[in-house]
């Protein structure tokens, strides 16, 4: 302010707070002071709301300043107070009031009008050197928000605010892109929504869209904010609210879709589904959405058995890892408490007869069965430590695997017996006993054939068998891998036995081949020409009567046909043979009806051309003796062709 000149209204202006100042705090935070009608007015308003407030009051300030200094403010603000009270100055007249301030502003408004236009300038040149970079050039209208929204500097960066818009307009296409080459892909993938931790694929999939949606809101406000008066705001607030309607879509959906494959899956009772679906729906009430009372209702039991759900959770995990724990020679030991462990969680039945599965619904059978496996677990638990500490009592005292060598042998020989005799039985019933080989009977290139074919079958049989002969070879017994076998020679002492069960194999195998035997009287039809055999053999009404008759006794026959043969360890399937028969007969059948409409036609052919023959001669009237004997004669001869 210029002092030179005394005819000019001087302005005192006092700030009272460190903040940049705006519309909202103008007149709370800015003091301002005129000389106008008296100094001592101006002074003691600058004491009373000014310096007293400050120093007096201020725990900051107070605190080291003087006593004596601030009695004296005290005093003076008092005094001069007394000074205008006395010169009937109306001092409540005196505070500005907002209308009071127009003037004032004004005044303020041209005074730092100089000073916006080089913090414009300051501002271009800044900008011009950043606006290449579209995060650079909106993090510097962000920080500079509040001078930007000044009249003046708004003006002046009218181009760099273009330019802002611009970047904002290719921010929301960015954001809608990138939604739509994500949206539909798996969370994680390349082309799909990026993936948080701990999430599920729906929340997941909600939390992605839901921070989209806070960029495209932060540019929304930041061109509200800055660029209103621009001509292609309204573009851009258009294009970015239908971005937002589209992310909103997006997220109903998403929450739709779990709703319906949650409530479609309700009766799903596995304990890690429920406790998955209580985050998920502890997760998505949080984001704001309403959950469906069914779901919620289900969440709700699955809260109260969270506890139940982590005890089958460390079950399982002791199931799975169990066998780890176990020494390997013990395992054997085990088997009945490991076998006793799984047919309980195999056989998770509720219920009268065991006819439903235990589900969460049911509180009582849950926590029945749940104690159930656990007693069950800590049996082979217990079991399990109680022999590796027998073990361990047996090494430290020295105990040696050698030590064992005359009771393994002794065992040995036990098991030898007993597997000998299984042995020798086995070989007396092998033909019975191998595994089952499926074959087909089936019609190919004109002759009937196994599936797979003959030899095929024959030499996985003998495979099989040589499996069975060769079964002592691969015992072990209780001995250890380098221990010289007793089982080997059980071979060679019942080697005796190997020529019944060669005998019984070919035996098999005749059989076998009977069944095809069996079956190829009825193929022989679909082996010749089934016309020309129609055509030589058939001629009269009692030929075509006697093969329809046939062809339906023969189809009778054919339904009581076996579908199954099963000779020991063979079973043979003859639906396709069957299914061959019954096409050939009924292709037999046609073959009778066609050729019987060909007789037909052909003898109708013959008598329609007796008539007109016929016809003929009998039309003309004799005229003489002579003509009388030759009609006899023609009438003679028609009575030889007439048909019969």
């Amino acid at each position: 302010i210029d002092f030179a000149d005394t005819k000019d209204k001087v302005l005192v202006f006092f700030k009272l707070r460190p903040e940049v100042i705006t519309d909202q705090n103008l007149h709370n935070n800015i003091l301002v002071s005129s000389m106008l009608e008296s100094p001592i007015n101006s002074l003691y308003h600058a004491v009373r709301q000014v310096f007293a407030p400050m120093l007096l009051k201020d725990q900051e300030w107070s605190r080291n300043f003087d006593p004596k200094l601030q009695n004296l403010l005290s005093e003076l603000e008092a005094g001069l107070g007394i000074v205008l009270r006395r010169s009937d100055t109306n001092l409540s007249k005196l505070k500005f009031k907002e209308d009071d301030t127009r003037a004032p502003v004004s005044q303020y408004e041209k005074i730092i009008a100089p000073v916006e236009q080089k913090i414009a300038g300051k501002l271009k040149n800044y900008i011009s050197e950043i606006q290449d970079s579209p995060q650079q050039l909106l993090q510097a209208f962000l920080k500079y928000e509040e001078l930007v929204k000044r009249p003046t500097i708004s003006k002046e960066l009218m181009l760099e605010r273009e330019t802002l818009l611009a970047r904002l307009m290719d921010s929301v296409k960015d954001f809608r892109l990138d939604f739509e080459n994500r949206c539909r892909g798996i969370p994680g993938d390349a082309s799909g929504p990026l993936a948080g931790k701990n999430l599920s694929e729906v929340v997941n999939n909600i939390v992605w869209v839901r921070q989209l949606e806070l960029k495209v809101d932060d540019t929304i406000k930041i061109a509200e904010a800055l660029l209103s008066d621009l001509s292609g705001f309204r573009s851009f607030h258009r294009s970015a609210e239908d971005l937002l309607d589209q992310f909103k879509l997006y997220e109903q959906e998403q929450f739709d879709d779990w709703s319906r494959d949650i409530q479609s899956g309700l009766s799903d009772s596995k304990s890690d589904r429920l406790v998955i679906l209580l985050r998920e729906v502890r997760q998505l009430s949080a984001l704001g959405f309403v959950i469906p009372a069914k779901i919620q209702q289900v969440a709700n039991v699955a809260q109260k058995f969270c506890k139940q759900a982590i005890i089958l959770k460390q079950v399982a995990h002791f199931y799975n890892s169990i066998d780890q724990q176990m020494i390997q020679s013990q395992r054997p030991m085990m088997l009945q408490s490991a076998l006793a462990f799984e047919q309980i969680i195999k056989n998770s039945k509720a219920g009268s007869g065991g006819k439903s599965h235990i589900t969460w619904d049911n509180p009582k059978e849950l926590e029945g069965y749940i104690q159930k496996l656990q007693n069950a677990a800590e049996r082979l638990a217990t079991e399990n430590r109680k022999l590796r500490k027998w073990h361990t009592t047996f090494c430290e005292k020295g105990f040696q695997a050698s030590d064992m060598h005359a009771w393994k042998q002794h065992w040995n020989h036990q098991l030898y017996k007993a597997l000998e005799h299984q042995y020798q039985m086995g070989l007396e019933a092998l033909n019975e006993n191998l595994p089952e080989i499926n074959i087909d009977l089936i019609y190919k290139q004109g002759r009937l054939q196994f599936k797979p074919p003959f030899e095929e079958i024959r030499a996985k049989y003998y495979r099989e068998m040589k499996r069975f002969i060769s079964i002592p070879n691969q015992f072990k017994g209780v001995g250890e891998a380098g221990d010289e076998s007793i089982f080997s020679i059980m071979i060679d002492r019942n080697a005796s036995g190997f020529l019944t069960i060669f005998s019984k194999a070919e035996d098999l195998f005749r059989r076998l081949s009977a069944v095809l035997h069996q079956h190829e009287e009825w193929i022989v039809i679909g082996q010749v020409d089934m016309e020309a055999l129609v055509e030589k053999h058939l001629s009269t009404v009692h030929d075509w009567e006697k093969n329809f008759k046939a062809l339906k006794i023969k189809g009778k026959e054919v339904e009581r046909l076996p579908s199954a043969v099963k000779v020991d360890c063979l079973n043979i399937n003859c639906n396709p043979v069957k299914t061959v028969i019954d096409d050939l007969i009924q292709k037999l059948f046609d073959m009778l009806v066609l050729s019987l409409k060909k007789s037909i036609q052909a003898h109708l052919h013959e008598i329609d051309t007796f008539v007109t023959e016929a016809l003929e001669v009998l039309t003309i009237m004799p005229q003489s003796v002579e003509e009388i004997g030759n009609a006899n004669l023609q009438y003679s001869k028609l009575q030889e062709r007439k048909p019969e």
